[in-house]
């Protein structure tokens, strides 16, 4: 079945403007809730780095410690929170697709269906590096001969690019699978495989369709990561 990029914004404009106030009231929650998280983490990680360079010497090895558990543990909460944060935003949006008002409980859906979610960035995960794995071993065994070391390093780069767009647009449909359909993450995975069959050059059309919304991510994230530096 073929789609129209065109008519699909317009139905989703209809839909957000008919549900306006729930709509706004649940993107507010989330990308404020988001900035909170992203902002103190940071502001407080920095904070950390300055007491951690006054904690010189043996006398302050303990507290040098403890200070650097805290700072790994807010990294890793952090990192983890986006996840089942977002997994929740794509529940409230479901709900609206579905015709009702999205809610700020419908936020928290990711958190509980913890064990799917976990499962599903798992799965992302070893698919990743088997991907990687079997890019370097194809490029390495390709371009042996290759008198510049950095021949193999760029072939298998391009070789991941390629190869990992394709997974990317396979499996794209696995996330919205575990928040709708009593599955796991696996699968998840193969029933997406099958659903985006002969549709993966209409699901690259439609992102495409949104460049400016992703060169604003990349933005933030650039900025988000020389702040860390």
């Amino acid at each position: 079945m073929k789609w129209n990029i065109r008519e699909l914004k317009a139905r989703a404009s209809a839909l957000a403007e008919a549900h306006r106030p729930a709509v706004r009231r649940v993107v507010l929650l989330y990308c404020g809730v988001l900035a909170v998280m992203t902002l103190g983490s940071s502001g407080l990680s920095m904070y950390l780095d300055s007491r951690i360079g006054t904690t010189g010497g043996l006398d302050g090895m303990g507290l040098r410690s403890i200070l650097q558990t805290v700072q790994e543990i807010l990294l890793f909460a952090n990192l983890y929170f986006g996840p089942f944060w977002s997994a929740g935003f794509l529940a409230a949006m479901i709900g609206l697709v579905r015709g009702r008002d999205p809610e700020n409980r419908d936020l928290t859906e990711g958190f509980r269906r913890f064990g799917r979610i976990l499962g599903h960035i798992a799965c992302e995960w070893l698919i990743s590096l088997g991907l990687a794995v079997a890019v370097g071993t194809l490029a390495g065994f390709l371009f042996a001969g290759a008198g510049d070391p950095a021949v193999p390093l760029l072939a298998a780069f391009a070789l991941y690019a390629v190869w990992y767009g394709c997974l990317f647009y396979k499996f794209r449909l696995s996330l919205y699978l575990v928040m709708t359909q009593p599955m796991g993450a696996v699968q998840a995975h193969f029933l997406s495989a099958q659903l985006t069959q002969g549709h993966k050059w209409q699901l690259l059309k439609l992102d495409l369709s949104w460049w400016w919304y992703y060169v604003l991510l990349a933005a933030a994230v650039t900025v988000g990561d020389l702040n860390g530096l």
